[in-house]
């Protein structure tokens, strides 16, 4: 097994700036979609 070892660093803007993470551009983030079915019902602990 080959071992890996990767070296960071990061320096915060000096302009006073703050660091705001977006996606890259040309990703395309799918709207997320939830349905009745994929809800389970489940049994809170003080009512069993």
């Amino acid at each position: 097994m080959a071992l890996a070892a990767s070296c960071v660093k990061y320096e915060m803007p000096v302009n006073g700036s703050s660091h705001i993470q977006h996606l890259l551009y040309g990703v395309n983030f799918p709207e997320k979609t939830i349905f009745e079915n994929d809800m389970m019902e489940t049994v809170l602990w003080h009512e069993r």
